[in-house]
């Protein structure tokens, strides 16, 4: 898929690298300008992904529970109700962006 979408961006507003439409195969054409070729790693290791993900994941709860955290002190203190929602409407986005 990754090839396919690499020869549309060629052809199209991407690099404006040729006038032929690209093949719609997903196999390398040789005769088109445009080739793609990713090696593929040789060990791919399980427990790593976990690794990366909590990494990933960890700075997203932090901030998320800033913005939560700061929404919640907001409408315990009495400040008016624009100032609370739009801090629970700050979380929403950034926990749906993300």
């Amino acid at each position: 898929m990754l090839r396919w979408t690499w020869r549309v961006h060629y052809y199209g507003y991407g690099a404006l690298g040729t006038d032929r439409y690209p093949p719609f195969t997903l196999a390398d054409v040789p005769d088109y300008p445009a080739h793609l070729d990713i090696p593929y790693p040789g060990r791919l290791s399980r427990g790593l992904v976990l690794v990366k993900w909590w990494l990933l994941a960890l700075p997203h709860y932090l901030v998320l529970s800033i913005l939560v955290g700061g929404g919640l002190w907001a409408s315990s203190r009495g400040v008016p109700t624009a100032a609370g929602t739009a801090g629970w409407a700050l979380a929403a986005w950034w926990a749906c962006s993300s």
